[in-house]
């Protein structure tokens, strides 16, 4: 169903709609990502990884850091199971993410993106 009408809308009126939904979910969790520095990882294999080497590295260098991949998100050095397994949980979900980071005074978000993610915002 999704996909017929994904066909029937035209494009460009998708992308407001992908753009919209972004800045209304930002706006609501008070524009988290503006309060620390995000670090996207995107590609085909390896992401999850990458984003975690990247934290690691950070940590060690004595910064806090939350960071979300298919397996779990973390905020901290606390940890969250990931029950969708999806790259990009959605915007709102990602937003509230980020928020409980700067709330627990995280200096980074490292965020496993898709391609897809990025196309909508």
């Amino acid at each position: 169903m999704i996909h017929t009408i994904k066909k029937i809308i035209p494009k460009p009126l998708l992308q407001i709609y992908h753009f919209a939904l972004a800045k209304f979910s930002a706006f609501w969790f008070r524009h988290p990502s503006n309060k620390l520095i995000v670090i996207g990882v995107t590609g085909t294999n390896g992401k999850s990884s990458t984003v975690q080497f990247i934290a690691q590295i950070l940590t060690e260098l004595g910064h806090k850091v939350g960071y979300t991949t298919t397996a779990g998100f973390f905020i901290a050095g606390k940890g969250i199971e990931n029950k969708m397994k999806m790259t990009m949980p959605g915007r709102f979900f990602l937003q509230s993410l980020i928020g409980r980071m700067v709330r627990e005074k995280c200096e980074y978000a490292v965020i496993e993106t898709s391609s897809e993610g990025i196309a909508q915002f």
